[in-house]
């Protein structure tokens, strides 16, 4: 699990670079299949990051102490809520999950056919995807939620048992969804001058109530 969990974040990592680079060489070039093979690059980034997600999931969830990150936020005693808030209990975990999210924000944008949007997936999906490739050369080079540990312990350290945190899951949970909410966000259209049918007829109008003044 150690080395798939590595390796797919390598793959996720070599992709995200080449979508990000794909996708503006392709719009600036007018390629068609450059930017056809970047889309798929980006299909293929949130492929691997999701099972990077799930292998970490499947560990936490089984008790896994082999690997540090297990060991540090989970114990045999917790349950499922608690194990799967170990997800972003740490920073390789909340670093793994904001890449994952970073990908279906991508997804999203590709897969939503509007007009607007795809105007916009030239300049977005580039900025996207160097995030995400950002987000896992981190988890890549220096903190892995896949490092190992020299000697398996029989149980965990668990998550910090203050009662002021009992709701950790809960509040983990919501804020992720908030940040989802943040950067997803739905954008309010402009209603001043299409109001007076657009800025031409905008300044027609002032310009007959100045007149009206004047008389």
């Amino acid at each position: 699990m150690a080395d798939f969990g590595h390796i797919v974040l390598v793959i996720g990592l070599v992709a995200a670079i080449y979508s990000a680079v794909a996708t503006w060489a392709g719009a600036r070039l007018e390629h068609r299949l450059l930017a056809a093979s970047a889309r798929s690059g980006l299909f293929f980034t949130f492929g691997m990051v999701t099972m990077a997600t799930v292998g970490l999931l499947v560990a936490l969830i089984g008790h896994d102490f082999k690997f540090d990150y297990v060991a540090a936020y989970t114990s045999r005693d917790m349950s499922l809520p608690y194990l799967i808030s170990a997800l972003w209990a740490g920073n390789a975990g909340s670093l793994l999950l904001w890449a994952w999210l970073l990908t279906v924000f991508a997804v999203l944008m590709v897969l939503w056919k509007h007009k607007a949007i795809e105007k916009l997936l030239p300049h977005a999906i580039p900025i996207v995807m160097a995030t995400t490739a950002f987000f896992l050369v981190l988890l890549v080079f220096v903190a892995s939620p896949f490092d190992r540990l020299a000697s398996v312990p029989r149980d965990g350290t668990g998550l910090n048992p203050n009662p002021a945190i009992t709701w950790i899951w809960i509040g983990g949970g919501f804020l992720t969804l908030g940040g989802v909410i943040a950067l997803w966000g739905r954008r309010t259209p402009p209603v001043s001058a299409p109001a007076f049918g657009g800025d031409a007829a905008l300044e027609e109008e002032i310009g007959r109530a100045s007149c009206r003044e004047r008389v």
